[in-house]
This record gives C-alpha cells, structure tokens and sequence, in this order.
C-alpha cells in the first residue's frame, strides 16, 4: 500500500493520501470487512479504493474537508459493494456441492440487501448536511455514522463522559432530522 502512495510524484498529493492513510485506513478495512467478510477481499478492497482516491486526489484536495471521511468512506462502500456483487454474479454461475458452503452463501446474500443501501443513500445526505450543523452535532454524527467510531471513541475525541454520547448524539439527530426536513431549528 506504501508503495502505491510513494509512487505519487507530487509532494502535496503524496502527503494528503499519506494523511488519508493514516487517518482512515482501520476504519475502510473496517467498513470492507463488514460488508465482504472476507479479510484478504478487504485488503484488496481497500488498495483499490486508495487507487481510485489516488485517481482523484486533485479533485479530493478542493473539495470541503468536513466532506473527506464521507468520500473516503463512500469509496470504500461502492468498491465493497461492487466486489460483492462480483462474488454474487460469480457464486450464481458456481455449482456447489458442499451444503456448508450454501448455507454460507445464503447468510452473506441476506446480510447486505437494503439496509445497506439505505445506510448508505443515508450518509450521501448527512454528507451535504454536515457543514451547515455546528461543529458539535457535525463531529459526532460524522464520528459515529461515518467513521463508525464506539460511544467511548467519540466521548475520548470530544473530551465528554461516555455515558453522555448518547444523549448528544440524540439531539444531533434531531437536529439534523429537522435540517433535513427543512424545519427551521433554533440552536
């Protein structure tokens, strides 16, 4: 992976995929494992996302940086999704004779279907809602929904007890429900 990103001749590109690097990789493993459940399909997954990201950096580099993680994260899902689907068309056209090995198709196909699709048409409007919440409720719907980081991550980013991201995370929510229904909210 280093060396894909050592490869990069320009120095600001090299160092702002370094930074993506280092900042998000655990969590776009993270993300590729949850969806292929394969741990070797999500190295890959995540070498081709950092491939493409590479493909784009210029483009990356103007855009909000509130909106990085979610297009980090975004990439990650659709290559996921995309590999998936690959596995999908090519298990379809495979004659199995071992029952294991469909049972434990069968369990894959139904673990992905429409809610993560819907978690992920989800986050596309968080994204072009983030930068209009106070930087408060934007660091921890993007924390959790986003990065997918536990209560105690964000309570130690926030400097906040553990027990109290729930209830903030609550009005988050509400708050941004309210944004996203054109509701005029008071702060």
């Amino acid at each position: 992976m280093l060396a894909i990103i050592a490869a990069i001749e320009n120095d600001f590109e090299r160092e702002f995929i370094t930074q993506i690097y280092l900042t998000y990789y655990k969590k776009m493993r993270g993300k590729a494992l949850f969806i292929i459940k394969d741990e070797h399909e999500a190295d890959e997954i995540v070498q081709e996302a950092f491939v493409k990201l590479i493909e784009h950096v210029q483009s990356l580099m103007k855009i909000d940086p509130i909106k990085v993680p979610v297009y980090v994260m975004i990439t990650v899902k659709h290559i996921s999704f995309n590999h998936w689907n690959a596995r999908k068309k090519e298990k379809e056209n495979m004659v199995y004779v071992d029952d294991y090995d469909l049972d434990r198709w069968a369990v894959d196909e139904n673990a992905l279907p429409e809610e993560a699709y819907i978690h992920e048409e989800e986050l596309e409007r968080l994204a072009d809602l983030l930068p209009k919440l106070p930087e408060r409720e934007r660091i921890l719907l993007e924390s959790k929904y986003i990065l997918d980081l536990s209560d105690a991550e964000i309570a130690e980013e926030l400097h906040i007890a553990t027990k109290s991201v729930r209830s903030y995370l609550t009005r988050a929510r509400r708050k941004a429900y309210s944004m996203l229904e054109g509701e005029n909210v008071d702060g």
